[in-house]
């Protein structure tokens, strides 16, 4: 079997991506989607297709980005999503799975009601500028964490 390497690299940077349709093939182990160059975009995808497919996403911390599933066949929710694996988004309900082989770096998250949105932060009296460089240390009921703030990847 030939090794293949990534199909679909995302967007460049900020920018929405939406991929409808997509029929997957043959790539066994070797991921199909990674995200954004260098920032945290968004990328939609519905109406996909595995065959013998095992690994869908790839994510890397702070670079990956939103992998938005309109209809469940990426995560098997629809709206669901894929980010980058955070110990802040452990929640122990089962809203997100952490070690699903299929989102390798990844956590997969969602509801089969389609109600779980993914959030934004939200920083008041602070300009974006003025973050440049430092970490955010975020804390929610299922954990805690710490983000590289970069102006340039995430605004």
């Amino acid at each position: 079997c030939a090794r293949a390497g990534l199909a679909v690299h995302s967007p460049k940077d900020n920018e929405h991506w939406l991929v409808s349709g997509m029929h997957v093939t043959n790539y066994h182990d070797t991921p199909v989607l990674f995200g954004c160059f260098e920032t945290a975009c968004t990328m939609r995808y519905e109406k996909a297709v595995w065959v013998n497919s095992n690994v869908r996403t790839t994510s890397n911390a702070g670079i990956s980005g939103i992998f938005h599933d309109l209809d469940g066949t990426l995560t098997g929710w629809p709206n669901g999503w894929v980010a980058w694996d955070t110990e802040f988004n452990h929640w122990p309900d089962g809203l997100c799975v952490w070690d699903d082989s299929r989102h390798r770096g990844g956590l997969a998250c969602g509801r089969a009601d389609g109600s779980v949105r993914m959030r934004r932060l939200l920083a008041n009296q602070a300009e974006p500028w003025q973050l440049d460089g430092q970490r955010l240390n975020v804390t929610t009921a299922a954990g805690a964490g710490s983000l590289p703030f970069t102006f340039k990847k995430l605004y």
